[in-house]
């Protein structure tokens, strides 16, 4: 027997190498698997069979266990149909049956090395038509071959044609030409597809929501009427516009929207029957080729538009085709980090010829059609009948919750035809019911609502702080006198910037400022300098409130009046967050829209006069303004802790105050439990509120342990909108989440999911979380530019807020958060805009460019700044690079590979280099200590992409850890194997030497808080800057030791 053996496609590689249950979505064979009811005679389909098996190369042919293509000159032996025989059985053991032989030929994997590669079964069923199943391996037919082997089996049935080979040789023709095509064109093309590679976004991302560990493929076919499409081709038509291309866009353009990614990536097949074509046209094989085809929705154009885009892009990319699509797939990988998944799970096939001419009607009634392909997620594959679109999507179920796949298809459909509007009505009710959240309230003021307690609780207290106490007659009339100096010698209703620390003053202060029916605009009390500057400009405020000037004032004042200038529409107070320009921004919130969130969450979780909450958030904070004004407002007593940082005033404070409201960042409640004897419970806390960040599932069961009484509440939302606009009770957490429920809208307060388009999302479809109703802001005060960017009217919806977070609106009724869409990230709760640390790295000396990045070290969310040398060419300067440091001091510097090196800054003649002390002290004067990075690196460049834009997935993660090879020094103090043991234990590594950097070991922020309460319960007062400042064990034992207890009177940084 004269066997040939022929290379495996692009194509067939990739089906050969999914069979492999180490490929992800792979250890699946690529498959086709119909089901007909027939009544066509047994032996005579058999002998027309083999007729076709002697005419056709490959259906003489297997694929061997070392990837080739094995064609047989004849078959090894007459092909006989398999026959079962199902007629004894009722109607129902015949489903049944039938059940079982698609559940292990629908997706079966043929053997390598073995002939045949398919296989015809008949199973008899006593009745008029019996059920005749045909599966095959794709590897050896694609979809069009499948349509000459019926073909070709109606031409053998009907009538008994002499048998016309194709050759063999028309096969090694067309593998010769693209061969010669490769060898000639290789080097362009590979240049060609490296600059789209570079900027190409990722397929649509689908979510896996079954709980099967194996995926199985499942089937849904819908069509457009034939008049409808009718139109629509002869429309596009006119348009010079192909209707391949066409449909191709719509289906990304549905699934840019039920994935939420406005610029996506599809996998588009072709068929390349090149080589000797008259023998090619009908010939049995797979001549498939894969096209990535990427597109863009972010600048809303029309379809047509994309359409036409879409036409030139493959028009243009057809010509650069000799670079195998497989290979580009695995150089987009490279690039962008690779991982366990494929990036183009979504495949786009359209064979638009009518197959009402095709023979499978012939054959008989299709009842079950089914085809998979390892790495494919969704297929989609079109065709035509009767002028009927058809519209058969192939699937992994495990992908797509219950109805899922109904709704996107139907979306499709309207899509095509241009009548979405029906559809969106549906989305659009869906979320108008979720958002019924209208309440009749008055509309109120911060100083009403504290009024209102004045007159019932005149001698209770109301604030206390370390110190001292004020009860509510008191903070009434001493907030009275600052509002009156406010009158008398400045401005009423005007800015006036709060920069204190966390006490009774502050509180009496901000409503003093209020009652002068001004707003107040806290900062840290460690605020730097120059970004207090930029605010005192920015808000045109002429006076900045402290803790020695609201000391005077009150010393000096006297109480004669009661003030109130306040109204429910004015403004309240002014938080400063973090700007993507380098420059913060002023969220301007009123009283009615903050009156409106605290008197909800007073009610609705029972916080009354009973009630004694904690303060711990520093006041530039808003959860802050809950603390004081959620107190203030229902009766409660707030006590004030001095600092986050320290848990050991904290843990007094929760022990012998007795309080039962607890409002902070998810961390912080975190750190407590840490410190907290262990097995202790506390019973007075009925009410924990977290909110700022990810709560970890993990903690939920930790506080229930500690805290028995408390109910747990996430809260959510954004600064814009008057501290939070959504809540989720937590009662126990579910066994399929991967996160807390967002959850539901608070009273008078709506939470849209929106598309890039400004429509609601369908049910279960990701989107920007935008937020409507009384709580959202007036915008940014004095910068209507970027309030223009962040607020809009929307027709149906009003003023909306866009948050800038991903979310969906889940089918149960909840909202779920997904994280950032942009480049701001959080951290510890707090909201970082990257682009404010790298405008401030950028005005350093000798700094060229700088970004900033959070990049995960094992396990933890780390932020970094990456900057770059100032080039200096033919200048031969230096600069010192370290503090402690000179020109002769190696510095590490990475290229843009990620490659690490050290340079000696005096050998390097064409650079100067930043001073790491300097960019550490800009970054101290100009934005808070949450925004410093835990490291800054200096790069030789940064990674680009072909567009020049920073490829920040390729900038380096560093190790923060000690490294295996550095020299380890044993302690020689007491104090230090004090610190050793301490640190050892919180880091996991119980021999970390005494002259390793503390911050490189893994003692971050909240390490750092912990390290500095276990010092305090062993009587040692060192505050965290002074751990900081001492990153060694050795420098801090000798600190210790030298200063007895550290500073007693030291001040805390604020959270």
């Amino acid at each position: 027997m004269n066997n040939k053996y022929l290379p495996l496609s692009d194509v067939q590689r990739s089906y050969f190498y999914g069979r492999s249950k180490g490929t992800f979505l792979g250890g699946i064979s690529t498959h086709f698997y119909i089901e007909c009811m027939t009544s066509l005679d047994k032996d005579k389909l058999e002998k027309a069979l083999n007729s076709v098996i002697k005419e056709q190369p490959s259906l003489r042919s297997y694929i061997t266990s070392d990837g080739m293509q094995c064609c047989m000159d004849e078959a090894p032996e007459y092909y006989r149909i398999k026959e079962t025989d199902i007629s004894r059985l009722s109607y129902e053991e015949q489903e049944k049956k039938l059940l079982e032989i698609r559940k292990r030929c629908s997706n079966r994997i043929f053997d390598l090395d073995s002939w045949p590669m398919f296989e015809f079964n008949i199973c008899i069923t006593g009745r008029d038509k019996n059920v005749m199943i045909i599966d095959s391996d794709m590897m050896i037919m694609d979809g069009l071959s499948t349509e000459i082997l019926i073909e070709s089996l109606y031409k053998y049935y009907e009538k008994d044609e002499p048998v016309r080979e194709i050759s063999i040789e028309a096969f090694e023709d067309h593998i010769a030409l693209k061969e010669q095509k490769k060898a000639k064109n290789y080097d362009n093309d590979k240049a060609f597809w490296k600059e789209i590679i570079e900027e190409l976004p990722s397929g649509p991302h689908f979510e896996r929501t079954g709980g099967n560990e194996e995926c199985t493929f499942d089937t849904r076919e819908i069509s457009v009427p034939a008049d409808k499409w009718g139109a629509k081709s002869r429309e596009l038509k006119s348009e010079r516009i192909l209707p391949s291309v066409y449909l191709t866009a719509a289906y990304a353009k549905l699934l840019s929207r039920w994935c939420g990614q406005s610029r996506i990536t599809l996998n588009m097949t072709m068929s390349n029957r090149k080589g000797n074509a008259k023998a090619l046209l009908n010939a049995i094989g797979d001549f498939t080729e894969v096209m990535l085809v990427d597109f863009d929705f972010s600048m809303k154009k029309s379809l047509k538009e994309a359409a036409k885009e879409t036409q030139k892009k493959i028009s243009l990319r057809k010509k650069h085709g000799s670079v195998a699509s497989s290979e580009l797939i695995k150089d987009y990988m490279s690039l962008n980090g690779g991982g366990n998944g494929f990036p183009f799970p979504a495949v786009c096939t359209c064979m638009l010829f009518d197959l009402a001419g095709s023979k499978w009607d012939w054959l008989g009634e299709r009842r079950y059609q089914i085809s998979q392909t390892p790495q494919v997620i969704l297929d989609n594959q079109i065709s035509l009948k009767e002028g009927r679109l058809c519209i058969h999507w192939d699937f992994l179920g495990e992908y797509f919750p219950e109805g899922r796949i109904e709704s996107m298809q139907e979306e499709y459909c309207s899509i095509i035809t241009d009548n979405t509007e029906k559809l969106q009505q549906q989305y659009d009710s869906f979320a108008f019911k979720y958002n019924d959240t209208f309440k009749e309230k008055e509309k109120n003021t911060l100083v009403r609502l504290f009024a209102d307690q004045v007159k019932k609780f005149p001698n209770k207290t109301a604030v206390a702080d370390m110190k001292q106490s004020y009860t509510y007659s008191e903070i009434d009339r001493f907030s009275d006198i600052v509002a009156d100096h406010i009158i008398k010698n400045h401005k009423a209703r005007s800015a006036i910037i709060m920069r204190m620390t966390r006490s009774r003053n502050a509180v009496v202060a901000a409503l003093g400022v209020i009652k002068a029916g001004g707003y107040y605009i806290p900062v840290a009390h460690n605020c730097p300098q120059k970004r207090l500057e930029f605010i005192k400009e920015q808000s045109e405020s002429e006076l900045i409130l402290t803790d020695e000037n609201v000391k005077e004032i009150l010393a000096d004042g006297e109480w004669g009046q009661r003030y109130d200038l306040s109204e429910p529409e004015s403004i309240a107070y002014v938080i400063y967050t973090s700007g993507s320009t380098g420059t913060p921004k002023g969220v301007v919130i009123t009283h009615d829209a903050v009156c409106n969130t605290i008197t909800d969450i007073n009610v609705r979780f029972s916080i009354n006069s009973d009630d004694k909450i904690i303060g711990i958030s520093s006041f530039s904070f808003d959860l802050s303004v809950f603390d004081i004004f959620g107190a203030l407002s229902s009766g409660a007593q707030l006590k004030l802790a001095p600092s986050a940082y320290d848990m050991h005033l904290i843990k007094d404070i929760m022990t012998k105050e007795g309080v039962t409201i607890w409002n902070t960042v998810p961390s912080i409640m975190e750190l407590l439990i840490n410190n907290l004897d262990e097995g202790q419970k506390y019973n007075s806390l009925h009410t924990v509120l977290l909110s700022g960040d990810w709560i970890p599932l993990n903690l939920l069961q930790k506080i229930k342990n500690t805290f028995p009484n408390a109910q747990v509440i996430s809260l959510g939302g954004a600064t814009e909108g008057a501290i939070w606009s959504i809540y989720y009770p937590v009662e126990e957490v579910e066994k399929d989440w991967n996160s807390v429920p967002y959850g539901y809208p608070l009273d008078n307060q709506t939470i849209w999911i929106m598309d890039d388009d400004d429509n609601i999302c369908p049910p279960g479809v990701r989107g920007e979380i935008c937020i409507g109703g009384r709580g959202v802001a007036h915008g940014y005060l004095n910068d209507e530019e970027r309030t223009k960017k962040q607020f809009f009217n929307h027709e149906k919806l009003g003023r909306i807020y866009r948050t800038g977070d991903l979310g969906l609106l889940s089918p149960k009724g909840y909202v779920i958060f997904l994280g950032r869409k942009d480049f701001q990230v959080k951290l510890y709760g707090y909201r970082i805009e990257l682009g404010e640390i790298e405008s401030c790295l950028c005005r350093c000396e000798n700094v060229s460019e700088a970004v900033a990045t959070v990049k995960e070290v094992n396990g933890v969310q780390k932020l970094f700044a990456y900057v770059t040398p100032m080039s200096v060419p033919g200048t031969g300067a230096v600069s010192d690079v370290q503090s402690t440091g000179g020109t002769d001091t190696p510095i590490r510097v990475f290229t843009a590979e990620g490659n690490e090196k050290f340079i000696l800054p005096r050998e390097d003649t064409n650079h100067a280099y930043p001073n790491m002390t300097e960019m550490y002290t800009a970054l101290n004067s100009r934005v808070m200590d949450y925004m410093i990075p835990d490291d800054i690196i200096i790069m030789e460049s940064l990674p680009y992409t072909a567009n020049k834009k920073v490829n920040r997935k390729n900038l380096p993660v560093v190790n923060m850890v000690q490294a295996e090879d550095e020299v380890y020094e044993a302690p020689e103090t007491e104090t230090e194997t004090m610190l050793a043991a301490l640190i050892g234990e919180m880091i996991g590594n119980e021999n970390v030497s005494v002259g390793a950097n503390l911050i490189n070991s893994g003692i971050d922020s909240l390490k750092g808080i912990t390290l500095n309460t276990k010092l305090h319960d062993r009587g040692i007062n060192i505050g965290l800057s002074e751990i900081y400042a001492n990153p060694t064990i050795r420098q801090l034992g000798k600190l210790i030791d030298e200063s007895g207890n550290g500073n007693e009177d030291m001040e805390f940084g604020e959270i």
